[in-house]
């Protein structure tokens, strides 16, 4: 199955043809592929396949309630024993502004990232709060 084929280190050359079809698919790959694709979002290892990951993400949209948690950690950099980059905390900020009102408890968490001194993240974070926002009217 496809979500194997991203565990396995060996097929790595496969993960982008195979996150495109977990984002074909859509929620019906949730509940298989929702964890291995918060994990590969949050792995410095597969950076380069952050973009493809992040679509998949949304696409999929795993339970709120399980990935939401993941997500605002990543985004928010909450986590002491380890150190997202930018463009990990964006990609989750992406990610968190897709499930729109069902983050609506997180606008007041994320409202600081928008006076973020790092552009990406300031910019994402309005960004996600504005979709959160906007799916609520």
């Amino acid at each position: 199955d496809l979500v194997r084929v991203l565990k396995d280190p060996s097929r790595s050359s496969n993960h982008g043809t195979t996150l495109a079809a977990i984002a074909k698919i859509g929620p019906g790959a949730a509940e298989s592929a929702g964890t291995t694709l918060i994990a590969m979002l949050s792995d410095p290892d597969q950076s380069k396949l952050q973009r493809q990951v992040t679509e998949a993400l949304k696409a999929v949209k795993p339970k709120a309630e399980t990935t939401l948690p993941t997500l605002t950690e990543i985004a928010l950099n909450i986590d002491p024993n380890v150190k997202y980059d930018t463009p990990t905390q964006a990609a989750a900020l992406t990610v968190i502004g897709a499930y729109g009102p069902e983050a609506a408890s997180l606008v007041g968490r994320l409202t600081p990232l928008t006076q973020s001194t790092d552009r990406l993240i300031s910019m994402r974070a309005k960004i996600a709060i504005d979709q959160i926002r906007e799916s609520q009217r």
